[in-house]
Protein backbone atom coordinates (compact mmCIF):
# COMPACT_ATOMS: atom_id res chain seq x y z
CA UNK A 1 0.00 0.00 0.00
CA UNK A 2 1.30 3.45 -0.94
CA UNK A 3 2.28 5.66 2.00
CA UNK A 4 2.82 9.40 1.39
CA UNK A 5 5.32 9.51 4.25
CA UNK A 6 7.71 7.30 2.25
CA UNK A 7 7.68 9.74 -0.65
CA UNK A 8 8.08 12.76 1.61
CA UNK A 9 11.03 11.16 3.39
CA UNK A 10 13.03 11.93 0.25
CA UNK A 11 12.92 15.56 1.47
CA UNK A 12 13.34 14.93 5.20
CA UNK A 13 12.38 12.96 8.27
CA UNK A 14 8.59 13.17 8.52
CA UNK A 15 6.10 10.89 10.29
CA UNK A 16 2.65 9.84 9.12
CA UNK A 17 0.73 11.91 11.67
CA UNK A 18 2.72 15.05 10.74
CA UNK A 19 2.09 14.98 7.00
CA UNK A 20 -1.12 17.00 6.71
CA UNK A 21 -0.03 19.90 8.95
CA UNK A 22 3.43 20.01 7.38
CA UNK A 23 1.94 20.16 3.87
CA UNK A 24 -0.47 22.91 4.93
CA UNK A 25 2.42 24.90 6.38
CA UNK A 26 4.47 24.35 3.21
CA UNK A 27 1.54 25.49 1.07
CA UNK A 28 1.08 28.62 3.18
CA UNK A 29 4.73 29.59 2.79
CA UNK A 30 4.53 28.86 -0.94
CA UNK A 31 1.60 31.27 -1.32
CA UNK A 32 3.33 33.98 0.74
CA UNK A 33 6.45 33.90 -1.41
CA UNK A 34 4.56 33.66 -4.70
CA UNK A 35 2.41 36.65 -3.70
CA UNK A 36 5.45 38.68 -2.70
CA UNK A 37 7.17 38.09 -6.04
CA UNK A 38 4.08 39.39 -7.83
CA UNK A 39 4.23 42.63 -5.82
CA UNK A 40 7.98 42.85 -6.34
CA UNK A 41 7.34 43.15 -10.08
CA UNK A 42 4.77 45.90 -9.44
CA UNK A 43 7.22 47.80 -7.23
CA UNK A 44 10.01 48.53 -9.71
CA UNK A 45 8.22 50.65 -12.34
CA UNK A 46 6.33 52.51 -9.60
CA UNK A 47 9.45 53.63 -7.73
CA UNK A 48 11.70 54.16 -10.75
CA UNK A 49 9.13 56.28 -12.59
CA UNK A 50 8.35 58.40 -9.53
CA UNK A 51 11.39 60.66 -9.71
CA UNK A 52 11.08 64.38 -9.14
CA UNK A 53 12.98 67.28 -10.61
CA UNK A 54 15.65 67.00 -7.90
CA UNK A 55 15.76 63.25 -7.25
CA UNK A 56 15.78 60.37 -9.73
CA UNK A 57 13.73 57.24 -9.21
CA UNK A 58 16.91 55.30 -8.40
CA UNK A 59 17.86 57.83 -5.71
CA UNK A 60 14.35 57.70 -4.23
CA UNK A 61 14.73 53.91 -4.17
CA UNK A 62 17.85 54.15 -2.01
CA UNK A 63 16.38 56.72 0.39
CA UNK A 64 13.15 54.71 0.68
CA UNK A 65 15.17 51.73 1.88
CA UNK A 66 16.47 53.81 4.77
CA UNK A 67 12.95 55.04 5.53
CA UNK A 68 11.83 51.45 6.08
CA UNK A 69 14.12 51.15 9.10
CA UNK A 70 12.65 54.33 10.60
CA UNK A 71 9.07 53.14 10.11
CA UNK A 72 9.92 49.79 11.71
CA UNK A 73 11.16 51.54 14.86
CA UNK A 74 7.51 52.50 15.42
CA UNK A 75 5.82 49.34 14.12
CA UNK A 76 7.84 46.77 16.10
CA UNK A 77 6.78 48.06 19.57
CA UNK A 78 3.21 48.50 18.29
CA UNK A 79 3.17 44.86 17.17
CA UNK A 80 4.23 43.81 20.68
CA UNK A 81 1.36 45.73 22.24
CA UNK A 82 -1.19 44.14 19.92
CA UNK A 83 0.30 40.68 20.55
CA UNK A 84 -0.28 41.11 24.29
CA UNK A 85 -4.03 41.59 23.75
CA UNK A 86 -5.04 38.80 21.35
CA UNK A 87 -4.23 35.09 20.94
CA UNK A 88 -1.29 34.61 18.63
CA UNK A 89 -3.32 32.76 15.97
CA UNK A 90 -5.66 35.75 15.76
CA UNK A 91 -2.61 38.01 15.62
CA UNK A 92 -1.19 36.12 12.63
CA UNK A 93 -4.49 36.07 10.75
CA UNK A 94 -5.27 39.68 11.69
CA UNK A 95 -1.92 41.00 10.42
CA UNK A 96 -2.41 39.06 7.17
CA UNK A 97 -5.87 40.58 6.68
CA UNK A 98 -4.41 44.01 7.52
CA UNK A 99 -1.99 43.65 4.61
CA UNK A 100 -4.88 42.65 2.31
CA UNK A 101 -6.64 45.92 3.24
CA UNK A 102 -3.39 47.80 2.56
CA UNK A 103 -3.27 46.37 -0.96
CA UNK A 104 -6.80 47.58 -1.66
CA UNK A 105 -5.86 51.07 -0.46
CA UNK A 106 -2.86 51.11 -2.79
CA UNK A 107 -5.06 49.94 -5.67
CA UNK A 108 -7.46 52.81 -4.93
CA UNK A 109 -4.51 55.23 -4.71
CA UNK A 110 -3.32 54.08 -8.14
CA UNK A 111 -6.83 54.33 -9.62
CA UNK A 112 -7.13 57.92 -8.40
CA UNK A 113 -3.70 58.63 -9.93
CA UNK A 114 -2.51 60.56 -6.88
CA UNK A 115 1.20 61.40 -6.47
CA UNK A 116 3.57 59.66 -4.06
CA UNK A 117 2.47 56.05 -4.56
CA UNK A 118 5.90 54.88 -5.77
CA UNK A 119 7.75 55.82 -2.58
CA UNK A 120 4.93 54.76 -0.25
CA UNK A 121 4.51 51.37 -1.96
CA UNK A 122 8.26 50.73 -1.92
CA UNK A 123 8.49 51.41 1.81
CA UNK A 124 5.38 49.32 2.52
CA UNK A 125 6.51 46.34 0.44
CA UNK A 126 9.92 46.26 2.09
CA UNK A 127 8.18 45.95 5.46
CA UNK A 128 5.51 43.55 4.20
CA UNK A 129 7.84 40.92 2.76
CA UNK A 130 9.97 40.74 5.91
CA UNK A 131 7.03 40.89 8.34
CA UNK A 132 4.85 38.18 6.80
CA UNK A 133 7.74 35.71 6.52
CA UNK A 134 8.98 36.49 10.04
CA UNK A 135 5.46 36.04 11.41
CA UNK A 136 5.01 32.75 9.56
CA UNK A 137 8.15 31.31 11.13
CA UNK A 138 7.11 32.69 14.53
CA UNK A 139 3.86 30.72 14.17
CA UNK A 140 5.83 27.62 13.10
CA UNK A 141 8.17 27.94 16.10
CA UNK A 142 5.11 28.26 18.35
CA UNK A 143 3.52 25.18 16.78
CA UNK A 144 6.45 22.76 16.82
CA UNK A 145 8.71 21.51 19.56
CA UNK A 146 12.49 21.42 19.27
CA UNK A 147 12.75 17.87 17.97
CA UNK A 148 9.90 18.05 15.47
CA UNK A 149 10.83 21.56 14.31
CA UNK A 150 14.39 20.48 13.54
CA UNK A 151 13.03 17.62 11.42
CA UNK A 152 10.20 19.46 9.65
CA UNK A 153 11.46 23.02 9.05
CA UNK A 154 13.68 21.96 6.11
CA UNK A 155 10.61 20.39 4.47
CA UNK A 156 8.35 23.38 5.17
CA UNK A 157 10.98 25.75 3.76
CA UNK A 158 10.60 24.05 0.37
CA UNK A 159 7.47 26.19 0.05
CA UNK A 160 9.60 29.34 -0.05
CA UNK A 161 12.09 27.85 -2.50
CA UNK A 162 9.25 26.85 -4.86
CA UNK A 163 7.04 29.91 -4.36
CA UNK A 164 9.64 32.44 -5.52
CA UNK A 165 10.17 31.14 -9.09
CA UNK A 166 6.51 30.22 -9.52
CA UNK A 167 5.42 33.72 -8.48
CA UNK A 168 7.88 35.30 -10.90
CA UNK A 169 6.79 32.96 -13.72
CA UNK A 170 3.07 33.63 -13.20
CA UNK A 171 3.71 37.36 -13.12
CA UNK A 172 5.57 37.15 -16.42
CA UNK A 173 2.64 35.33 -18.02
CA UNK A 174 0.12 37.87 -16.73
CA UNK A 175 2.17 40.83 -17.93
CA UNK A 176 2.56 39.29 -21.40
CA UNK A 177 -1.24 38.89 -21.46
CA UNK A 178 -1.63 42.63 -20.85
CA UNK A 179 -2.56 42.61 -17.14
CA UNK A 180 -1.59 46.01 -15.69
CA UNK A 181 0.43 46.38 -12.52
CA UNK A 182 -2.53 47.47 -10.40
CA UNK A 183 -4.61 44.41 -11.17
CA UNK A 184 -1.55 42.31 -10.34
CA UNK A 185 -1.90 43.57 -6.76
CA UNK A 186 -5.16 41.64 -6.47
CA UNK A 187 -3.32 38.38 -7.21
CA UNK A 188 -1.34 38.86 -4.01
CA UNK A 189 -4.47 39.86 -2.12
CA UNK A 190 -6.03 36.51 -3.07
CA UNK A 191 -2.93 34.57 -2.00
CA UNK A 192 -2.96 36.34 1.39
CA UNK A 193 -6.63 35.49 1.96
CA UNK A 194 -5.80 31.85 1.19
CA UNK A 195 -2.89 32.02 3.65
CA UNK A 196 -5.20 33.29 6.39
CA UNK A 197 -7.61 30.41 5.71
CA UNK A 198 -4.77 27.87 5.85
CA UNK A 199 -3.42 29.29 9.11
CA UNK A 200 -6.89 28.97 10.65
CA UNK A 201 -7.17 25.37 9.38
CA UNK A 202 -3.75 24.49 10.80
CA UNK A 203 -4.67 25.99 14.16
CA UNK A 204 -7.97 24.11 14.32
CA UNK A 205 -6.30 20.85 13.37
CA UNK A 206 -3.56 21.21 15.98
CA UNK A 207 -6.03 22.29 18.66
CA UNK A 208 -8.10 19.15 18.08
CA UNK A 209 -5.07 16.85 17.99
CA UNK A 210 -3.54 18.48 21.09
CA UNK A 211 -6.51 19.48 23.24
CA UNK A 212 -4.30 20.27 26.21
CA UNK A 213 -4.24 23.78 24.83
CA UNK A 214 -2.13 24.85 21.97
CA UNK A 215 0.07 27.81 22.82
CA UNK A 216 -1.37 29.68 19.82
CA UNK A 217 -4.60 30.12 21.86
CA UNK A 218 -2.88 32.41 24.37
CA UNK A 219 -1.84 36.06 24.02
CA UNK A 220 1.77 37.02 24.63
CA UNK A 221 3.04 38.89 27.65
CA UNK A 222 3.59 42.61 27.11
CA UNK A 223 7.30 42.64 26.27
CA UNK A 224 8.55 44.64 23.31
CA UNK A 225 10.88 43.08 20.77
CA UNK A 226 13.72 45.55 21.32
CA UNK A 227 13.50 45.11 25.09
CA UNK A 228 13.61 41.31 24.79
CA UNK A 229 16.70 41.51 22.60
CA UNK A 230 18.44 43.85 25.04
CA UNK A 231 17.82 41.39 27.93
CA UNK A 232 19.00 38.25 26.13
CA UNK A 233 22.66 37.54 25.44
CA UNK A 234 21.68 34.90 22.88
CA UNK A 235 19.44 37.29 20.94
CA UNK A 236 22.08 40.01 20.97
CA UNK A 237 24.47 37.55 19.31
CA UNK A 238 21.79 36.64 16.75
CA UNK A 239 21.25 40.33 15.96
CA UNK A 240 24.95 40.96 15.31
CA UNK A 241 25.17 37.84 13.15
CA UNK A 242 22.11 38.85 11.07
CA UNK A 243 23.42 42.40 10.57
CA UNK A 244 26.79 41.06 9.40
CA UNK A 245 25.03 38.58 7.11
CA UNK A 246 23.04 41.42 5.59
CA UNK A 247 26.05 43.71 5.12
CA UNK A 248 28.34 41.07 3.62
CA UNK A 249 25.80 39.68 1.16
CA UNK A 250 24.50 43.11 0.13
CA UNK A 251 28.06 44.34 -0.42
CA UNK A 252 28.39 41.32 -2.67
CA UNK A 253 25.31 42.42 -4.62
CA UNK A 254 26.95 45.78 -5.24
CA UNK A 255 30.18 44.16 -6.42
CA UNK A 256 28.30 41.80 -8.72
CA UNK A 257 26.35 44.74 -10.18
CA UNK A 258 29.55 46.61 -10.92
CA UNK A 259 31.10 43.53 -12.49
CA UNK A 260 28.08 42.94 -14.72
CA UNK A 261 27.98 46.58 -15.76
CA UNK A 262 31.66 46.57 -16.68
CA UNK A 263 31.20 43.35 -18.65
CA UNK A 264 28.27 44.91 -20.52
CA UNK A 265 30.35 47.97 -21.38
CA UNK A 266 33.26 45.88 -22.63
CA UNK A 267 31.01 43.79 -24.84
CA UNK A 268 29.32 46.82 -26.40
CA UNK A 269 32.67 48.55 -26.98
CA UNK A 270 34.24 45.50 -28.59
CA UNK A 271 31.27 44.84 -30.86
CA UNK A 272 30.91 48.50 -31.78
CA UNK A 273 34.57 49.00 -32.66
CA UNK A 274 34.73 45.81 -34.70
CA UNK A 275 31.49 46.52 -36.55
CA UNK A 276 32.38 50.16 -37.26
CA UNK A 277 35.70 49.09 -38.75
CA UNK A 278 34.00 46.50 -40.94
CA UNK A 279 30.67 48.04 -41.93
CA UNK A 280 30.66 51.74 -41.14
CA UNK A 281 28.89 53.76 -38.50
CA UNK A 282 25.26 53.79 -39.61
CA UNK A 283 25.07 50.07 -40.37
CA UNK A 284 26.57 49.39 -36.92
CA UNK A 285 24.06 51.64 -35.23
CA UNK A 286 21.29 49.80 -37.01
CA UNK A 287 22.56 46.44 -35.78
CA UNK A 288 23.04 47.67 -32.19
CA UNK A 289 19.53 49.05 -32.23
CA UNK A 290 18.08 45.72 -33.30
CA UNK A 291 18.05 46.15 -37.08
CA UNK A 292 17.09 49.83 -37.48
CA UNK A 293 19.18 52.90 -36.87
CA UNK A 294 16.21 54.66 -35.31
CA UNK A 295 15.41 51.93 -32.74
CA UNK A 296 15.12 53.30 -29.20
CA UNK A 297 14.00 51.74 -25.89
CA UNK A 298 10.35 50.77 -26.23
CA UNK A 299 9.02 52.97 -23.43
CA UNK A 300 10.15 54.81 -20.29
CA UNK A 301 8.58 52.11 -18.15
CA UNK A 302 10.40 49.33 -20.00
CA UNK A 303 13.66 51.23 -19.79
CA UNK A 304 13.20 51.82 -16.07
CA UNK A 305 12.28 48.20 -15.44
CA UNK A 306 15.34 47.01 -17.37
CA UNK A 307 17.55 49.47 -15.56
CA UNK A 308 16.40 48.11 -12.20
CA UNK A 309 17.46 44.55 -12.99
CA UNK A 310 20.12 43.93 -10.38
CA UNK A 311 21.71 47.37 -10.48
CA UNK A 312 20.71 48.53 -6.98
CA UNK A 313 23.73 50.28 -5.54
CA UNK A 314 25.64 50.47 -8.83
CA UNK A 315 26.05 53.48 -11.11
CA UNK A 316 22.96 54.40 -13.13
CA UNK A 317 23.16 53.01 -16.66
CA UNK A 318 22.77 56.53 -18.09
CA UNK A 319 26.06 57.54 -16.44
CA UNK A 320 27.90 54.24 -16.64
CA UNK A 321 27.48 53.89 -20.40
CA UNK A 322 28.58 57.46 -21.18
CA UNK A 323 32.09 56.42 -22.16
CA UNK A 324 30.79 53.46 -24.15
CA UNK A 325 28.58 55.74 -26.22
CA UNK A 326 31.65 57.78 -27.14
CA UNK A 327 32.90 54.90 -29.28
CA UNK A 328 29.94 55.34 -31.59
CA UNK A 329 29.56 59.09 -31.10
CA UNK A 330 33.13 59.91 -32.15
CA UNK A 331 32.49 58.29 -35.51
CA UNK A 332 29.23 60.04 -36.34
CA UNK A 333 28.04 63.56 -36.91
CA UNK A 334 26.64 65.72 -34.12
CA UNK A 335 23.13 65.03 -35.36
CA UNK A 336 23.58 61.33 -34.56
CA UNK A 337 25.04 61.78 -31.06
CA UNK A 338 21.78 61.38 -29.11
CA UNK A 339 20.75 58.37 -31.16
CA UNK A 340 24.13 56.72 -30.58
CA UNK A 341 23.81 57.17 -26.82
CA UNK A 342 20.30 55.75 -26.70
CA UNK A 343 21.25 52.72 -28.80
CA UNK A 344 24.27 51.91 -26.62
CA UNK A 345 22.25 52.35 -23.43
CA UNK A 346 19.60 50.02 -24.81
CA UNK A 347 22.20 47.42 -25.76
CA UNK A 348 23.77 47.63 -22.30
CA UNK A 349 20.39 47.17 -20.63
CA UNK A 350 19.73 44.12 -22.78
CA UNK A 351 23.01 42.54 -21.67
CA UNK A 352 22.27 43.25 -18.01
CA UNK A 353 18.67 42.05 -18.23
CA UNK A 354 19.76 38.87 -20.00
CA UNK A 355 22.45 38.19 -17.42
CA UNK A 356 20.17 38.59 -14.41
CA UNK A 357 17.38 36.59 -16.00
CA UNK A 358 19.75 33.67 -16.51
CA UNK A 359 21.45 34.24 -13.13
CA UNK A 360 18.22 34.08 -11.11
CA UNK A 361 16.95 31.12 -13.12
CA UNK A 362 19.90 29.06 -11.90
CA UNK A 363 19.71 30.50 -8.39
CA UNK A 364 16.03 29.55 -8.08
CA UNK A 365 16.49 26.09 -9.61
CA UNK A 366 19.52 25.21 -7.47
CA UNK A 367 17.87 26.63 -4.35
CA UNK A 368 14.88 24.36 -4.85
CA UNK A 369 17.12 21.31 -5.32
CA UNK A 370 19.33 22.10 -2.33
CA UNK A 371 16.35 22.86 -0.09
CA UNK A 372 14.49 19.73 -1.11
CA UNK A 373 17.34 17.22 -1.15
CA UNK A 374 20.26 18.46 0.96
CA UNK A 375 19.24 20.75 3.83
CA UNK A 376 17.53 18.13 6.02
CA UNK A 377 20.44 15.74 5.49
CA UNK A 378 22.99 18.43 6.29
CA UNK A 379 21.09 19.24 9.48
CA UNK A 380 20.85 15.59 10.46
CA UNK A 381 24.58 14.98 9.94
CA UNK A 382 26.09 18.25 11.14
CA UNK A 383 23.39 19.73 13.39
CA UNK A 384 22.91 23.46 13.91
CA UNK A 385 26.61 24.14 13.45
CA UNK A 386 26.52 22.89 9.87
CA UNK A 387 23.56 25.01 8.74
CA UNK A 388 24.57 28.19 10.61
CA UNK A 389 28.27 28.15 9.69
CA UNK A 390 28.01 27.09 6.05
CA UNK A 391 27.04 30.49 4.60
CA UNK A 392 29.83 32.55 6.25
CA UNK A 393 32.34 29.91 5.13
CA UNK A 394 31.00 30.05 1.56
CA UNK A 395 31.03 33.87 1.64
CA UNK A 396 34.68 33.82 2.74
CA UNK A 397 35.52 31.78 -0.35
CA UNK A 398 33.37 33.90 -2.65
CA UNK A 399 34.95 37.22 -1.68
CA UNK A 400 38.44 35.74 -1.64
CA UNK A 401 37.77 34.87 -5.31
CA UNK A 402 36.57 38.45 -5.91
CA UNK A 403 39.65 39.86 -4.15
CA UNK A 404 42.03 37.78 -6.27
CA UNK A 405 40.65 39.39 -9.41
CA UNK A 406 38.82 36.38 -10.82
CA UNK A 407 37.19 36.56 -14.22
CA UNK A 408 33.55 37.30 -14.94
CA UNK A 409 32.45 33.66 -15.24
CA UNK A 410 34.09 32.65 -11.95
CA UNK A 411 32.55 35.63 -10.12
CA UNK A 412 29.12 34.79 -11.50
CA UNK A 413 29.12 31.18 -10.31
CA UNK A 414 30.72 32.03 -6.96
CA UNK A 415 27.95 34.53 -6.26
CA UNK A 416 25.38 31.98 -7.46
CA UNK A 417 26.68 29.51 -4.87
CA UNK A 418 26.43 32.11 -2.09
CA UNK A 419 22.85 33.02 -2.99
CA UNK A 420 21.76 29.38 -3.18
CA UNK A 421 23.18 28.65 0.29
CA UNK A 422 21.63 31.85 1.65
CA UNK A 423 18.16 31.16 0.23
CA UNK A 424 18.11 27.50 1.29
CA UNK A 425 20.44 26.46 4.13
CA UNK A 426 20.65 29.83 5.90
CA UNK A 427 16.94 30.58 5.61
CA UNK A 428 16.22 27.28 7.35
CA UNK A 429 18.89 27.98 9.98
CA UNK A 430 17.35 31.39 10.75
CA UNK A 431 14.03 29.68 11.49
CA UNK A 432 15.65 26.98 13.65
CA UNK A 433 17.48 29.54 15.80
CA UNK A 434 14.19 30.45 17.52
CA UNK A 435 13.05 26.98 18.58
CA UNK A 436 14.56 27.14 22.12
CA UNK A 437 13.33 30.70 22.83
CA UNK A 438 10.26 31.94 24.71
CA UNK A 439 6.94 32.62 22.97
CA UNK A 440 7.42 36.37 23.38
CA UNK A 441 10.83 36.09 21.73
CA UNK A 442 9.47 33.92 18.91
CA UNK A 443 7.00 36.65 17.90
CA UNK A 444 8.12 40.06 19.17
CA UNK A 445 11.90 39.69 19.12
CA UNK A 446 11.93 37.69 15.89
CA UNK A 447 9.89 40.38 14.14
CA UNK A 448 12.38 43.01 15.30
CA UNK A 449 15.38 40.96 14.14
CA UNK A 450 13.95 39.94 10.77
CA UNK A 451 12.61 43.40 9.88
CA UNK A 452 14.35 46.31 11.62
CA UNK A 453 17.82 44.81 12.02
CA UNK A 454 17.83 43.35 8.50
CA UNK A 455 16.93 46.81 7.13
CA UNK A 456 19.55 48.36 9.42
CA UNK A 457 22.08 46.09 7.72
CA UNK A 458 20.91 47.55 4.42
CA UNK A 459 21.55 51.07 5.72
CA UNK A 460 25.09 50.07 6.75
CA UNK A 461 25.63 48.62 3.28
CA UNK A 462 24.57 51.89 1.68
CA UNK A 463 27.12 53.65 3.91
CA UNK A 464 29.84 51.17 2.88
CA UNK A 465 29.06 51.69 -0.80
CA UNK A 466 29.05 55.47 -0.41
CA UNK A 467 32.39 55.60 1.43
CA UNK A 468 34.30 52.83 -0.34
CA UNK A 469 32.67 53.00 -3.75
CA UNK A 470 32.05 56.72 -4.21
CA UNK A 471 34.39 58.64 -1.91
CA UNK A 472 37.42 56.31 -1.93
CA UNK A 473 36.72 54.82 -5.39
CA UNK A 474 37.88 51.35 -4.35
CA UNK A 475 38.28 48.72 -7.00
CA UNK A 476 36.23 45.52 -6.77
CA UNK A 477 39.20 43.47 -5.42
CA UNK A 478 39.82 46.07 -2.69
CA UNK A 479 36.13 46.13 -1.74
CA UNK A 480 36.10 42.32 -1.70
CA UNK A 481 39.15 42.19 0.58
CA UNK A 482 37.25 44.34 3.11
CA UNK A 483 34.29 41.99 2.75
CA UNK A 484 36.55 39.03 3.59
CA UNK A 485 37.38 40.70 6.90
CA UNK A 486 33.68 41.25 7.62
CA UNK A 487 32.95 37.62 6.73
CA UNK A 488 35.59 36.45 9.23
CA UNK A 489 33.93 38.54 11.96
CA UNK A 490 30.55 37.12 10.92
CA UNK A 491 31.95 33.56 11.18
CA UNK A 492 33.21 34.24 14.71
CA UNK A 493 29.79 35.50 15.83
CA UNK A 494 28.14 32.52 14.12
CA UNK A 495 30.30 30.17 16.21
CA UNK A 496 29.13 31.95 19.34
CA UNK A 497 25.49 31.75 18.27
CA UNK A 498 25.80 27.99 17.69
CA UNK A 499 27.40 27.48 21.10
CA UNK A 500 24.73 29.54 22.88
CA UNK A 501 21.94 27.81 20.94
CA UNK A 502 23.25 24.42 22.07
CA UNK A 503 23.31 25.63 25.68
CA UNK A 504 19.71 26.84 25.41
CA UNK A 505 18.53 23.57 23.89
CA UNK A 506 20.15 21.60 26.70
CA UNK A 507 18.42 23.81 29.30
CA UNK A 508 14.90 23.46 27.86
CA UNK A 509 12.93 20.39 29.05
CA UNK A 510 10.98 18.65 26.26
CA UNK A 511 7.63 19.38 27.92
CA UNK A 512 8.28 23.11 27.65
CA UNK A 513 9.90 23.25 24.25
CA UNK A 514 6.76 24.45 22.50
CA UNK A 515 6.41 27.68 24.41
CA UNK A 516 8.45 28.75 27.40
CA UNK A 517 7.17 31.64 29.48
CA UNK A 518 10.31 32.65 31.38
CA UNK A 519 12.81 35.08 29.93
CA UNK A 520 16.28 33.69 30.20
Amino acid sequence: MFEPSRLLRVFGDIRREEIVTALLMTGTLFLLMAGYYVLKTVREPLILMSGTGRLSGAELRSYSGAMQALVLMVLVPLYGRVAARVPTVKLVIGVTVFFVVNIQLFALWAWLDLPGIGVAFYIWLGIFNLAVIAQFWSFANDLYRLESGARLFPIIAIGAAAGSPVGAFITGLLIRDGVDVYRLMQVTAVTLVLCAILIHAIHRRETVSRPAGASTERPLQLRGGFRLIARSGYLRLVVVMIILLSVVTRNGEYMLSRTVLEAAQEQVVERSEAAIAADGVHATMGRLGGGRADTLPSSPVDAAADRSGGLAGAMPVSRATEAVADVVRDAVSAADETLAREIVRDRTRRFIGGFYGDFYFWVNLLTLLVQGLLVSRLLRVGGMAAVVLLLPVVSLGVYAIFALGAGFAMIRWAKTAEKVVDYSVMNTARALLWLPTTREEKYNAKLAVDTFFVRFGGVLTALCVFVAGDLLAWSIPAFAAANVVLALIWLWFAFRVVRENRRLQDSVPEVAQSGRDAVH
